[in-house]
């Protein structure tokens, strides 16, 4: 748990984990709260800890993050949504100068129920532990939820892993070979991501992972400047930045880059201006206030992924959109087009709530 939802900014406030055997039995547990040093603000209502709790029950960070730095050293870590714990941890050991998590492998039975059961409503922890013979609710605290997520992972296991095993064998002897190099080559991006700048992690993609040659091969003299240009943007960014090295720098850098909507320029140079994104841009992003513009029917959903019966990815593109905000979303449509006829607003917005005390309607 933490005090909000920026792995690059937040704090950890609770850190919870459980080692278990093949069937699922806890053989050991970690639990201990950390005093973050600020307020959780509004986040207690999310996992009910007040400052004042913290405060009583919570430990100096450096000393927590050590110690479960050692507790999972060489293991293999599974979770829920487990990339957003890996980075906030991985933020907070190098805030603190404890170097890198020593994980041995990384799961997340996130991926693996949106893989095994791919038509659900949704995936959900919460949803999964009542969908499925789970005995466990979860609470937004963290051991809650581990044992939750211990529960469906042996269930994912034993019900869909282990049976498809063979079936997965084949397939990885077929194609093993054709992917070997590809694979090592992410292999080591991922390890260099913990140490190296983003501009030296740009220079391996285009040289080492022969982008750049592929480019100048195939006489594409103009992504090849693009590149170049990135790489300037990114030296910029950089510069600019204040922080803690490897993934949060690189993260709050593409976070930057996101918002700057093709003018980097003034984003390095911190003029006070509104970001207008796409939403395909604002994807892994958050913001306090966000304003959908223009939502009638004909514009969102577009007429293009309509015709083409690619509805539900226009759900989820609008799944995305109305997600971004923390505090406040805006949406605006209108009621006659340029030439004064009338216009629908968007049938996206059937899917929102109609409760007045979540929507105020404005005309």
């Amino acid at each position: 748990e933490s005090t909000g939802t920026d792995t690059s900014q937040d704090r950890i406030i609770q850190i919870a984990a459980i080692r278990i055997d093949e069937n699922g039995q806890v053989l050991e547990t970690f639990e201990r709260f950390i005093n973050p040093g600020i307020s959780v603000g509004q986040s207690e209502e999310v996992h009910g800890f007040s400052d004042a709790y913290l405060q009583e029950h919570g430990e100096d960070p450096a000393t927590v993050l050590k110690a479960f730095k050692e507790f999972s050293k060489d293991t293999i870590i599974v979770g829920h949504n487990v990339n957003y714990d890996v980075t906030i941890f991985t933020n907070e050991l190098a805030r603190h100068n404890l170097g890198n998590p020593e994980f041995k492998a990384i799961y997340d039975t996130l991926d693996i129920y949106r893989r095994f059961y791919p038509n659900l409503p949704n995936h959900k922890l919460g949803f999964l532990a009542s969908e499925f013979p789970i005995h466990h609710e979860p609470t937004h605290n963290a051991m809650d939820d581990i044992l939750a997520t211990a529960q469906l992972l042996i269930y994912a296991v034993k019900e869909n892993i282990v049976p498809t095993t063979t079936g997965r064998m084949v397939a990885i002897n077929k194609y093993k070979a054709a992917f070997t190099n590809i694979a090592s080559q992410m292999a080591t991006l991922r390890r260099k991501a913990y140490t190296e700048m983003p501009t030296k992690l740009l220079a391996y993609i285009m040289n080492q992972m022969g982008v750049l040659e592929y480019y100048k091969s195939h006489g594409e003299a103009a992504k090849v400047e693009h590149i170049r240009d990135l790489y300037r943007i990114m030296e910029k960014l950089d510069a600019a930045y204040e922080g803690p090295a490897g993934l949060a720098r690189l993260n709050q850098i593409l976070q930057l880059a996101a918002l700057t909507a093709g003018e980097p320029a003034q984003q390095v140079r911190n003029e006070d201006r509104i970001p207008i994104i796409t939403i395909h841009q604002a994807k892994g992003s958050e913001f306090d206030y966000v304003f959908l513009a223009g939502l009638n029917e004909g514009t969102f959903p577009s007429p293009f992924a309509l015709a083409e019966g690619r509805d539900d990815e226009e759900k989820r593109l609008f799944y995305v959109a109305i997600t971004r905000p923390k505090q406040e979303l805006t949406i605006t449509f209108e009621q006659t087009n340029i030439r004064g006829r009338a216009v629908q607003p968007s049938s996206l917005l059937n899917y929102m709530p109609r409760d007045p005390e979540l929507v105020e309607r404005r005309y």
